[in-house]
């Protein structure tokens, strides 16, 4: 978009005196825009699906493609599926829609982890146009306010307190390119290398097409010679890069920021800002910046390339725009020279903002044609904006001529002006695959529709709704404006694919508003570096009068009123005349509509007239002819009656009883009988209940009864019908009977009613151990084992006795102690006395006489026995009872080991 400036600036314009009609075209064409751009607009630096590799929290990089510019993109993985960056973690994660489809959600997925694939996403994914658009406009709203202010205060600045800025774009021309770096991104591109990139002639370092300077001095035909300051040392930043490239915060502040540190920096060291204004508007004409490394944030944040305003004075002179963008590992010229062209000559963007067409595509330096090759040979810019830059003066189409020529890599090129409106032309140019346009994806005439008043983000190409600067495709496909490509081998007119473009062709030369431009551009020559094509006005029938005198005169009729006579519209086929009576079909009589005329129309079948009355059914029902009741399009007389009685099937409420139309009281086929037995108002041809007052159908309760109402459960069925008349869960008793649910709670297929475990899907009754206790006897003593079975195991027992489980608490000997514990198990010892505590009874051990000697005496209790200790708790503070209890401890622990204590002498 144009920048706003004063409505009364005057632009320094060097018009041969020859092309003075022209001239003053252009100035009016400026005295209608300017009011109407009266607030700065923000530019764009846009991409078109290039790849970049954007920065993750943890340092990462993710390899993206990107379509857009600053102010709204598109970003998807290399396979294609959209990527969002997630505003809660500040991950690039996979995105989906919201509901709405308005906004782009992160999945939480990252791409480097999770396949969009795997996790079934949708590729290209898009928010609907319409809130693209209102994005679009909101970001871009927000940089025309900050514009018009710094705009404002440029103004109340301005000694004649009426801000006058011109376009530099032509003459001698000097720039500012600030270069910075950072402490954590040193510069790699050494100052001198940048100095050629914006300088030097004959650049070629990178794969570049020559310097800035030599692109611009090319595509202007050297009226523009365009140089740039380049400080000798970067300036580093006083913050590191992150500070500046943060992904999370929108693009502009921080751009200012640095911006402004780099020029306070170079007014430090007393440089002369003055140098800079070179029409004397008191206004640099363009501050450029690199920064080191490459754009990390995508999504038009951070450090994303851009262009903008900014407020610095020095020297008597206002800085207004900048662009800004990274310098990468290589540097190419068609971003910096798309950016250039908005602040030395004022150029529009040609591409569609919200990216959901391509604008004029590659044919533009403006539009993705700044990318060809990288960026490394941007084309040339399309006629219409040399045109504006005021490096071509366009030859007036006037009288009809042959072999008009166009030669391709110069700035020439014609018009053809709308008769009554200054922002509508045509230009005609030649552009070749050659030079600057190397890389352009066709050759041929170009043929350029322009309405300053448009704008390329409406591609609907309507009256009210289309480009501002329109490529006539010549194939008349409309893939620009369909977004189907940038541009194809089919746009541009020769004599080898498409050699005319006429009011009668597709596409067609057209105004806007529908009316012809009689512009014919004809004969168009073989492809080449010069062509030739042919121009005349709308004759069509070769008698060098203008069709529409022809037709204001009345020597040529023009009954459908679209300013071509009739004969040219049947001989080339702008119209059919399918009766071959030389008058357009849409000119006959056509009741229908469907600009078939209804003598054809019958006879080839394109319409139906079942009646044979030589009028389309359709008509015949639209006029009234025939009468259609249902309706379903078809005359009434060519469809069913099956009753004779002039009434259609379809529509005929009897349709077997000739009588009847409608069933009237008594229904099809019976005479109406009015009689009413019982007197309720209801005929007793239609009455269920003749001889019941109070009914017409049996209802629950049957005539005669008027009980239908008395629901005493209050369930769907009256009591009457219902056998559980009480039951409002019943209305017949079922299994359990009313006043209990027929429910099998444990499933187990016996209902609860017949059951005394409900809840317990594996009993019915309780058993031996109650409900949700299973029976289980394992070792079939008859005693279950869970619930009174404490050796389920055993058979022999149910309880483990003094043996316990599996061992029998057999007493062989009688004398009440169990086998498994009697010391003597064969002989008679209750007392199980074992004297030796040897572990064998007295009773069974034999005893033998013990000789007298003398030993020592036993121990006493208050002798510690040898080897034996108290225990640390046991001190000599212990109560003597507890220490009598431990020497009994101690005594039988003897006794276990078989120590032997010595007896007393008696």
């Amino acid at each position: 978009m144009w920048p706003v400036y004063s409505t009364d600036a005057r632009r320094r314009r060097h018009t041969p005196r020859n092309t003075r009609p022209l001239r003053s075209f252009r100035r009016s064409l400026c005295a209608l825009l300017l009011p109407l751009i009266a607030s700065a607009q923000a530019y764009g630096v846009p991409v078109f699906g290039e790849e970049f590799d954007l920065g993750q929290p943890d340092g990462s990089k993710v390899p993206v493609r990107i379509w857009g510019d600053e102010f709204y993109q598109v970003v998807e993985s290399l396979d294609g599926f959209t990527l969002v960056r997630d505003q809660d973690t500040g991950f690039i994660c996979y995105a989906t829609c919201s509901p709405d489809g308005n906004e782009l959600v992160s999945t939480g997925a990252r791409p480097e982890l999770f396949s969009g694939e795997d996790l079934g996403l949708v590729r290209h994914l898009r928010i609907n146009p319409a809130s693209a658009r209102a994005k679009v406009q909101a970001a871009r709203s927000r940089f025309s306010l900050e514009n018009e202010r710094v705009l404002a205060a440029i103004d109340a600045r301005s000694a004649a307190g009426s801000l006058q800025i011109e376009p530099p774009s032509t003459g001698n021309v000097k720039a500012l390119c600030l270069i910075v770096d950072f402490d954590d991104e040193p510069g790699t591109i050494d100052p001198s290398e940048v100095d050629d990139f914006c300088n030097r002639l004959g650049y070629g370092s990178y794969g570049n097409n020559g310097s800035v300077r030599d692109y611009f001095s090319d595509v202007s035909d050297g009226g523009l010679d365009y140089t740039n300051y380049v400080p000798t040392a970067y300036y580093r930043a006083l913050e590191d890069k992150g500070y500046y490239d943060n992904p999370l915060e929108e693009i502009g502040p921080k751009a200012r920021e640095l911006i402004l540190e780099a020029l306070n920096d170079l007014e430090a060291s007393g440089h002369d800002f003055s140098q800079y204004d070179s029409n004397g508007d008191n206004v640099i004409d363009g501050i450029n910046c690199f920064y080191a490394g490459e754009v990390e944030s995508g999504w038009g944040m951070g450090l994303w390339p851009h262009s903008w305003t900014v407020e610095f004075y020095a020297d008597g002179v206002e800085a207004l725009m900048y662009q800004i963008t990274d310098m990468g590992a290589a540097l190419s010229i068609g971003t910096f020279c798309h950016e250039n062209g908005h602040m030395l000559c004022w150029f529009h963007d040609l591409y569609d903002y919200d990216y959901d067409s391509s604008g004029v595509g590659y044919y533009c330096l403006m539009a993705a044609g700044s990318h060809v090759d990288s960026g490394r040979n941007p084309v040339e810019p399309c006629a219409y904006l040399k045109y504006w830059a005021d490096w071509a003066t366009p030859t007036v189409l006037a009288a009809p001529a042959t072999g008009l020529p166009l030669t391709a890599g110069v700035n020439t090129s014609y018009i053809f002006l709308h008769p009554t409106l200054f922002n509508e032309f045509y230009l005609v140019e030649n552009r070749q695959q050659t030079g600057r346009d190397a890389g352009l994806p066709d050759a041929g005439i170009a043929l350029w529709h322009v309405d300053v008043f448009g704008s390329n983000n409406f591609q609907d190409m309507t009256p009210g709704s289309h480009y501002e600067c329109t490529l006539v495709q010549a194939d008349g496909q409309w893939d620009l404006e369909s977004n189907l490509n940038e541009g194809d081998g089919t746009d541009l007119f020769d004599s080898d694919s498409y050699a005319e473009c006429t009011p009668y062709t597709t596409p067609n030369t057209n105004w806007w508003s529908g009316a012809p431009s009689f512009l014919m551009v004809t004969e168009v020559s073989a492809s080449a570096a010069t062509m030739t094509f042919t121009y005349r006005t709308a004759d069509c029938n070769g008698n060098n009068i203008l069709d529409g005198v022809e037709i204001a005169q009345g020597s040529s009729d023009d009954c459908n009123n679209n300013d071509v006579p009739d004969i040219c519209d049947v001989t080339q086929g702008t119209s059919d005349d399918t009766n071959s009576n030389l008058i357009p079909d849409e000119c006959e009589a056509d009741c229908n509509g469907n600009e078939i005329p209804d003598t054809t129309d019958i006879a080839a079948g394109t319409s139906v007239d079942c009646n044979t009355n030589d009028v389309p059914d359709d008509c015949d029902m639209d006029f009234g002819t025939s009468q259609d009741c249902q309706p379903n399009a078809v005359p009434d007389d060519c469809e069913a009656d099956s009753d004779g009685d002039q009434e259609i099937d379809d529509c005929d409420g009897c349709p077997l009883d000739p009588a009847k139309d409608d069933p009237g009281l008594c229904g099809c086929g019976q005479v109406d009988d009015p009689t009413d037995y019982d007197g309720d108002s209801t005929p007793d041809c239609v009455d269920d209940c003749p001889q019941d007052p109070f009914k017409i159908a049996p209802g629950w309760c049957g005539c005669h009864r008027i009980e239908d109402s008395a629901n005493s459960d209050s369930d769907p069925v009256p009591d009457c019908a219902d056998m559980c008349a009480f039951d409002g869960g019943k209305t017949m008793p079922g299994v359990c009977g009313c006043g209990m649910p027929d429910n099998d709670t444990d499933g187990d297929g016996v209902f609860d009613c017949h059951e005394d475990c409900p809840f317990d899907p594996y009993k019915r009754d309780p058993g031996l151990c109650g409900c949700g206790v299973n029976d289980f006897d394992s070792d079939g003593d008859n005693v279950p084992d869970r619930c009174t079975d404490e050796c389920p195991d055993d058979p022999a027992k149910s309880l483990p006795g003094a043996c316990g489980c599996g061992v029998p608490d057999t007493d062989g000997d009688g004398d009440g102690q169990a086998d498994c514990k009697d010391n003597c198990p064969d002989k008679w010892n209750p007392d199980q006395a074992d004297s030796d505590g040897d572990g064998v009874g007295d009773a069974c051990a034999p005893v033998s006489p013990e000789p007298q000697v003398e030993t020592e005496q036993p121990p006493t209790l208050d002798q510690p026995q040898p080897e034996m200790q108290l225990p640390c708790s046991l001190t000599a503070a212990a109560p003597a009872a507890l220490l009598t209890l431990w020497a009994l401890g101690a005594s039988k622990l003897a006794r276990k080991k078989k120590l032997r204590f010595p007896r007393a002498n008696s």
